[in-house]
């Protein structure tokens, strides 16, 4: 029974490339959607704005990931770690939600009768509690104990 069990459990590997292909995406496809905004003039005179806006949004998260698979990357493989499934589901849902989140307010922001990047602007009153929840999560996913002990 154990045996059966445990080949349920997502390996902590498998959890870690699900939330960076899930990130990169998410974050990537939002970059995306507004340079072509701000190519297109809508957030003149200063578009870098909107970026700083998004940037506080996205990289940290993503900076975390990176720089944790980098110190990764050229290490032997350890045992496999298995992560509880509530867990992964919990960090991999959260940042479906947060980044599905920021997604929505670029979207309708043009719908809105705000100026362009008072929404944007506003909406990191939703954005970042969720924001310190799924970094939370992701965290405890990027730096494990072993990470923990090798970095004191």
């Amino acid at each position: 029974m154990s045996r059966n069990k445990s080949r349920r459990l997502p390996t902590l590997e498998a959890t870690r490339a699900h939330l960076f292909r899930l990130w990169m995406v998410g974050s990537g496809i939002c970059a995306l959607i507004l340079a072509s905004e701000a190519v297109g003039g809508r957030f003149d005179p200063d578009p870098s704005e909107v970026f700083g806006w998004l940037m506080p949004n996205v990289l940290p998260t993503l900076s975390l990931m990176v720089a944790l698979i980098r110190a990764e990357a050229t290490q032997a493989a350890e045992d496999t770690q298995l992560v509880k499934p509530l867990f992964a589901s919990f960090a991999i849902w959260g940042s479906r939600v947060y980044l599905g989140a920021i997604l929505i307010t670029i979207l309708v922001e043009p719908f809105t009768n705000y100026q362009p990047l008072e929404l944007l602007k506003f909406s990191n009153l939703w954005l970042g509690p969720l924001q310190g929840l799924v970094a939370s999560s992701i965290g405890v996913l990027f730096l494990t104990e072993r990470q923990r002990e090798r970095a004191q």
